[in-house]
């Protein structure tokens, strides 16, 4: 877990130090008073953009002085007998001395998206590594409020959502993807071209037939494992069921053979040539597939329940979740759920905290009333009032 959390210049918070923090970390104030920032600070120690998939050059604080808008996030990770100090942030232009830099976590490169201006790094005991290495040295998973659309929402969300959980599990899965996804702009590129090499498509699609067999195999194994979870979860909530809505993820799942499936993709791909150029789309593949969340017991999809089973449903899923992670890994796990515990009532709050205390990783939490977590069990369990960027 994190014993120690450590932002400069950070979204609305100009200096903030949250020390010797125990398992369940409770953060409690106002809208807008700066609880998600701190979530979202946690979890730019996962691959990616973090909880709100932002830009690296928006989380600076602007108005904080002399910081040329930089920002910087320190923590100390905490593992059996091991400690691992981890930053990641920008460094002002030219601005800061190498102690600095290496105190206030800020230094050029490290995000990969196209958007952004500047480029972050991330260190582990002062040494740069790659969002993928993450992967080896935690787990941080969150449930926030955008998920409550998440089952109603685009398909590309879900499967977002849906890989991030394969990654976590599995790690070269996040490899994989990149690896596909680059397959797919290798192909459109060739099919943009007036006159196509053949061979040369042929060897793309084979290629990205077999990574998209790996990517729906990871897919198919980590749904599997999550039903037999779900399906013996007693929590208080819906119980979820997940299927996979996809060609080569069905195929698998129906007991086809893995070169049946891949030599299937192939061809499909081959077939689809012409139409795929003139549309300037990828027809079939993986970057496709759909994750379908249905409660079990009404055998209803998720898109067709209320929104509060929508909610229930969702926590469900995430109480399976981090049981499967925390059973399957010794790596530490964190918790991220904002503003979660408002959307239920008394019974089933406390419900979530019977099952909050069973699991075995670092909570991070968010609320706008410390009542909101009356009867949670927990001797350990802190609470941090924050206000305008300030917490106590």
């Amino acid at each position: 877990m994190l014993t120690t959390l450590k932002l400069l210049a950070f979204r609305n918070h100009a200096h903030t130090s949250l020390t010797g923090l125990g398992r369940m970390v409770a953060l409690v104030g106002a809208n807008g008073a700066g609880k998600t920032n701190l979530l979202e600070a946690v979890s730019l120690f996962a691959p990616g953009r973090g909880l709100r998939g932002a830009a690296a050059e928006d989380f600076g604080r602007a108005e904080e002085a002399g910081t040329g808008g930089g920002w910087g996030i320190s923590a100390l990770l905490h593992s059996g007998h091991d400690y691992t100090e981890l930053h990641t942030g920008i460094r002002p232009a030219d601005t800061l001395s190498a102690s600095t830099t290496s105190a206030a976590a800020v230094s050029e490169g490290g995000d990969s998206g196209k958007d952004s201006v500047k480029r972050r790094q991330i260190l582990a005991d002062g040494k740069a590594i790659s969002q993928a290495d993450l992967l080896d040295q935690l787990h941080i998973h969150w449930l926030t409020p955008a998920y409550d659309q998440l089952l109603v929402g685009a398909v590309g969300d879900r499967r977002r959502f849906l890989d991030r959980l394969v990654f976590g599990l599995f790690p070269q899965h996040l490899r994989g993807l990149n690896r596909y996804e680059h397959g797919l702009r290798e192909r459109m590129t060739l099919l943009r071209h007036p006159s196509p090499n053949g061979r040369w498509l042929d060897a793309v699609e084979a290629k990205l037939a077999e990574n998209a067999l790996a990517i729906a195999a990871a897919r198919l194994e980590v749904a599997t494992r999550l039903n037999r979870l779900l399906a013996e979860q007693r929590d208080g909530f819906l119980q979820a069921r997940l299927s996979l809505n996809g060609m080569v993820e069905q195929a698998l799942a129906t007991g086809q053979t893995a070169l049946a499936v891949e030599e299937a993709l192939r061809a499909a791909m081959s077939q689809a040539r012409a139409n795929d150029a003139a549309q300037g789309i990828n027809s079939h593949g993986v970057h496709r597939s759909d994750l379908v969340v249905s409660d079990a017991a009404g055998n209803r999809p998720g898109a067709r329940c209320s929104t509060g089973e929508q909610k229930a449903l969702m926590l469900s899923l995430t109480l399976a979740y981090m049981r499967l992670v925390t059973t399957d890994s010794a790596k530490p796990a964190l918790l991220l759920l904002d503003e979660v515990v408002a959307h239920l009532d008394a019974r089933r709050r406390r419900a979530l905290g019977e099952q909050l205390a069973d699991l075995p990783c670092q909570l991070w939490l968010t609320a706008t009333d410390a009542s909101f977590f009356d009867g949670w069990p927990g001797d350990t369990n802190q609470f941090f009032a924050v206000d305008d960027g300030r917490v106590t």
